[in-house]
């Protein structure tokens, strides 16, 4: 559908027309106002502004039907139009908009008087903010006094006008009383009009202390120098402690205003007497205000003074905020220098060493430097603090020599924070040399800054001090891991073996480690970790190390000697098992779920099994198999719970089944509905939903089960995704798990097949099905074959597919997947090098010209299940094996036939080749490859396509923000909208098409249309509309989908539910048109006819005399898609 845009000629008439005609003009509003309405918000500003002129150009009845639109909150939802209103609001706040904005004012006061719900109202009031003129003023001024409207009202007349705001206010302060003569009082406030003081003075001592709170607060902003005696007395009357009405806070505002304007002098007395009254603790915060507003007024002589002074009080946060306003403003150091020279409080003078850290000063490094020597540890500490700020690097020999002077506690903390502070790569040696004679606290300190720089180079260094004793050895073997790098490793061994304090081993455990992952050696690391440990026969005192190391081969050791050793390793070894993060530690753990009698073992292993799996970063497909895995040996509801949990994050078809067969089961359904739920829906900002018949079918049993946090919100949720879900089938089931339905044996291949008559290869099929089932059964929800027979196939054929399999051969296994009746996706055993297995299952076996290999090897152990994922599109292939890709879009071989490509429906082929093999969760979805193909009949009736599903093709205009993907024609409205048209022009014609809309979409289809211009006029629009859209509510029946539009209205009813394709046939011969939506006629008429005694829309419709002309989608910034598009003509 189309905006209309009527042009200037039309305009002039209609200026001439009587009202019949204006009413006809106003109903086509109603299609640009919803029009509009779906845009909204704009996704840039550009979209925005374009937007706001739309919105203009609809004039005052248009934009009437917007406001119209806003209701009470609770009664509906009317967000489109309070964005495209306040939107407005905004985009005429701008220069050069001064007419338009008067329209828009005069519109809003109307609205505001019209309303009578107190939030509908204080909405048009707000509006006035951005734009108001003398006239709002004088319109809301009546409000004032209404307890519900005068906040909005305030703001919005302050905003307007703040000088006339403040005298509006001040004369209507004294006739007014309660909460709104304290909505006046900081409504003045707000202005800073200073006129009114004496008016809010006034009020001063009422005995309301929120009014007097106001009151005083007002004059402190104001800032009158008049209002001095008044405040000063309100805080005296406190004694100038905290109190309701905040009398001394509102003194130290009044202060700091007065400072602003210039009035110092005033301010500083004020706050000189502040800091006098101020003395006890409760008024720290008052004192501390009025020093930093007092030494702000001050020079920077007097403000140091002031400043310094301040040291002499008892009230350390009142100290310390002069300190922190020095360093703030960085105030001369002399003045500091003598005041700690002078101190006798060895607090005071750490407190000034603080600030000459702050500082950074050079003038202080030497008084700095002396106090590192204070017999005061929390000077000589402040000291050592000061110089690393001041100093850097420069300062770690005097920080050294402080640390071997005072070694021992609190002292060696300060060192040790400085030392990390100051040193560098570079200092290192310093303190090393530092290290022979140091005290042991000292040599502690020096031990672990050097560790903590990380510089592989101090391995040796620390290394050599484990052979002393006490802390410094300890400190030694903690901080090894820090400097370890895999080059360190046989000297850890050598340590590691001989050590016997448990304590000791866990250090070195994690130096190991740490010396193993640090590096590109990883592999080789641990291989030298293995031999040694087997070599010295100690690989159990190696448990740790191994179990934290992870890999394959550490992992395998760590189990083996959860089975070999003794008490303690066993204890150790399934430990570090299930503490371990590494997916290999996976197969141990189930190996012990699987065997373990011990119960608390076997729900350890299965608990670290899960979380290792979920947290892994392997394919989803895989997670999945190895969660099945361990399924059965879930031994209780709360085990399977958290299976269940993991699974919810696993979003693969085959993980919607696993958890579909749990809906069941009352302990667990719920569970299982939430996980079921988080499979199906899409991840937040990503397309990744499920959809099907199946899938809604569960979805909906999922969603009558779920409860927890937000339920109601996850329904709401669950109901408009599956409202959005079209009405496809998704995956279907091929296999049932309980008998061969649907399959049927080998009767021949098709090449024998295609030359047998009906009778022969009837009597074939009846044999082979006889034969099938010596050989394939049924057994634990899964197809068996029992290595002797043939190939057991789909009765149904299939084209273009999408295929999931689950499947598991045994050792020396040989199979695959037939795809129409040809050989195929390969299945074996990996092992069998003599026949080329080992580049894995997945490759297209018998491909001669294209790459029968696989990409790389993803098979799971023999026995162990796999999945399939194979996609079939025409005679091209992609596999996924386990979640990996496998094969890419390759061409499939006709093996039967190799001069030709592959048939093009043929049934899936489970292969037996000689070996037992399984297969389970068989689905398959078939694929609309040939959307854009025409059907036999269509050729051989002379239809041609119009669209290749690959390009644009044929088509000219608007190419832009239209564009194909996935095999339709999409218009995306962040691409702006326009038209896209057939390259030809045709006159009469059959043409068919299918399209998906989004709720609330718009467009068109223009008919014998030139390309400029427009189409709805100049040619014909045929209707394409989202129908059940609420904005469209209120169309003329000659608006909806399918109509001409203007001319001849289309019968309601027969578009399929938004997000499913429809397809649409349009028959027009001379002036007759018939247009056929989903099999039912909705326009069968003559263009003539209609219109011989005037339009139905009552405008001029020029294309009604044109015989010929291109075909094209006319946007208007909706998203939808089409395909399937096809023409004949007549």
């Amino acid at each position: 559908m189309k905006h209309i845009r009527i042009t200037l000629v039309v305009l002039f008439a209609l200026l001439l027309i009587s009202k019949p005609i204006t009413a006809q003009d106003q109903r086509t509003l109603d299609t640009k106002v919803a029009d509009l309405l779906v845009q909204v918000p704009a996704s840039d500003q550009q979209k925005l502004n374009e937007q706001m002129q739309s919105m203009l150009s609809l004039e005052e009845a248009g934009l009437q039907m917007i406001m119209d639109l806003v209701i009470p909150p609770g009664t509906g939802d009317d967000t489109k139009a309070r964005v495209a209103i306040e939107s407005l609001s905004r985009y005429l706040s701008q220069p050069g908009m001064d007419k338009e904005s008067l329209q828009w004012e005069a519109m809003i006061l109307k609205e505001i008087e019209k309303r009578h719900e107190p939030f509908v109202k204080s909405f048009f009031i707000s509006q006035l903010n951005y734009f108001g003129s003398d006239a709002s003023i004088e319109s809301l001024s009546s409000y004032l006094t209404d307890p519900k409207l005068q906040d909005p009202v305030i703001r919005a007349i302050r905003d307007i006008n703040p000088e006339r705001a403040a005298d509006l206010f001040a004369d209507r302060l004294q006739s007014c009383e309660g909460r709104t003569q304290i909505a006046l009082v900081n409504a003045i406030k707000n202005t800073g009009n200073s006129r009114h003081a004496d008016a809010v003075a006034a009020l001063a001592g009422t005995d309301s202390p929120e009014l007097q709170r106001s009151v005083l607060a007002c004059l402190a902003k104001l800032g009158n120098p008049d209002s001095q005696k008044l405040l000063s007395d309100a805080a005296k009357k406190v004694t100038y402690m905290p109190e309701p009405t905040n009398a001394t806070g509102s003194l130290i505002v009044y202060a700091k205003t007065l400072s602003q304007q210039n009035e110092r002098s005033l301010s500083v007395k004020i706050c000189k007497n502040l800091i006098k009254k101020c003395t006890a603790p409760e008024q720290s915060h008052f004192k501390s205000a009025a020093l930093i507003t007092a030494a702000s007024n001050e020079s920077i002589e007097k403000s140091v003074t002031m400043l310094v002074n301040a040291m002499k009080d008892k009230n350390k946060p009142y100290r310390m905020t002069a300190i922190r306003y020095a360093a703030a403003n960085n105030t001369p150091v002399d003045p500091w220098i003598s005041a700690l020279e002078a101190s006798k409080n060895s607090e005071v003078k750490a407190e000034i060493l603080s600030l000459f850290g702050m500082l950074q000063s050079e003038e202080a490094v030497s008084i700095v430097s002396s106090n590192m020597e204070d017999p005061d540890a929390g000077v000589r500490q402040q000291a050592v603090k000061a110089l690393a700020q001041i100093k850097q690097c420069e300062a770690v020999p005097a920080i050294i020599n402080y640390t071997v002077s005072y070694p021992a506690a609190p002292d060696n903390k300060t060192a040790r924070a400085a030392l990390l502070q100051t040193v560098g790569i570079d200092q290192l040696p310093l303190l090393t040399e530092a290290l022979d004679g140091a005290p042991e606290g000292a040599k502690v300190v020096l031990i672990e800054v050097i560790a903590a720089k990380g510089d592989p180079g101090s391995f040796d260094i620390l290394y050599s001090q484990i052979t002393q004793t006490g802390a410094v050895r300890a400190a030694s073997l903690k901080n090894l891991y820090l400097v370890a790098d895999q080059g360190d490793l046989g000297n850890l061994m050598k340590l590691f073996d001989r050590l016997e304090d448990n304590g000791e081993i866990a250090h070195i455990e994690t130096a190991l480690v740490a010396a193993i992952n640090r590096g590109s050696y990883k592999e080789v690391s641990t291989q030298a970790l293995l031999l040694h440990a087997a070599n010295t026969f100690t690989i159990e005192k190696y448990i740790g190390v191994l179990a934290k190391v992870g890999g394959k081969e550490a992992l395998e050791a760590v189990y083996e000697s959860y089975n070999t050793g003794d008490e303690d390793a066993r204890k150790r070894a399934f430990t570090g098992l299930i503490k371990s993060d590494d997916i290999y530690a996976a197969t141990p753990l189930f190996e012990i779920c699987s065997q373990t009698t011990v119960a608390q073992e076997k729900d350890a292993a299965f608990k670290s099994y899960v979380r290792i799996v979920s947290s892994s970063t392997l394919p989803d497909d895989q997670k999945l198999l190895l969660l099945r895995k361990i399924e059965s040996h879930a031994n209780s509801p709360r085990n399977t719970g958290q299976l269940l949990r993991a699974m919810s994050g696993v979003k693969t078809f085959l993980s919607f089944v696993t958890l579909s067969a749990y809906l069941e089961q009352d302990e667990l359904k719920t569970q299982a509905a939430n996980a079921l739920v988080s499979v199906v829906l899409p991840s937040n900002g990503k397309d990744n939903g499920m959809k099907g018949k199946l899938v809604k079918e569960k979805l909906i049993v999922a969603r009558d089960i779920i409860t927890g946090p937000d339920t109601e919100y996850l329904k709401i949720d669950i109901q408009n995704y599956m409202d959005k879900m079209p009405e496809e089938m998704g995956f279907v089931s091929m296999f049932n798990g309980t008998n061969l339905e649907g399959w049927q044996g080998l009767a021949t291949d098709p090449v024998k097949k295609a030359e047998l008559s009906e009778k022969k290869l009837q009597k074939l099929q009846e044999e082979a099905n006889e034969k099938l089932k010596e050989n394939w059964s049924v057994r634990d929800n899964s197809i068996v074959f029992n290595g002797d027979g043939s190939n057991l196939c789909s009765i149904k054929e299939y084209g273009s597919f999408e295929m999931i399999v689950d499947w598991r051969i045994t050792k020396k296994g040989d199979s695959g997947i037939y795809l129409r009746g040809t050989p195929q996706v390969q299945i074996w055993d990996t092992a069998r090098v003599d026949a080329g297995a080992q580049v894995g299952s997945g490759g297209l076996y018998n491909n001669q010209v294209h790459e029968s290999k696989p990409l790389l090897v993803a098979d799971n152990p023999i026995g162990d299940w796999n999945t399939f994922r194979i996609i079939m599109i025409d005679e091209k292939v992609t596999v996924y094996l386990n979640g990996q890709l496998v094969v890419d879009n390759m061409v499939m071989e006709n093996y039967w036939d190799r001069s030709i490509p592959i048939y093009a429906t043929g049934s899936i082929e489970l292969q037996a080749h000689g070996t037992d093999l399984a297969f389970r969760d068989i689905y398959v979805k078939e694929l609309d490859n040939d959307a854009n193909s025409l059907t036999e009949a269509e050729k051989a009736d002379g239809f041609v396509s119009l669209f290749n599903g690959k390009d644009l093709s044929n088509w000219a205009g608007n190419e832009h923000s239209y564009s194909v993907e996935e095999g339709t024609i999409v218009i995306r409205p962040d691409k702006s909208g326009g038209n896209l048209y057939t390259a030809e022009e045709y006159s009469d014609f059959i043409f068919r098409f299918e399209f998906k809309l989004t709720p609330g979409a718009n467009n068109g289809l223009g008919i014998r249309t030139p390309i400029e211009g427009n189409a709805a006029y100049l040619g014909y629009e045929l209707q394409i509309l989202d129908n059940t859209a609420e904005v469209y509510a209120k169309l003329e029946p000659y608006q909806y989908h399918g109509s001409v539009y203007g001319i001849i209205p289309a019968k309601r009813g027969y578009l399929k539910p938004v997000g499913e394709w429809n397809s649409e046939e349009v028959y027009i011969k001379g002036d007759k048109i018939r247009i056929t939506l989903n099999g039912t006629v909705i326009v069968d008429g003559d263009l003539k006819e209609a219109s011989k005694n005037g339009t139905a829309d009552g405008l001029d419709h020029p294309g009604l005399q044109r015989s010929s002309g291109h075909i094209g989608f006319l946007g208007h910034g909706s998203l939808l898609w089409f395909r399937n598009i096809r023409i004949k003509e007549l």
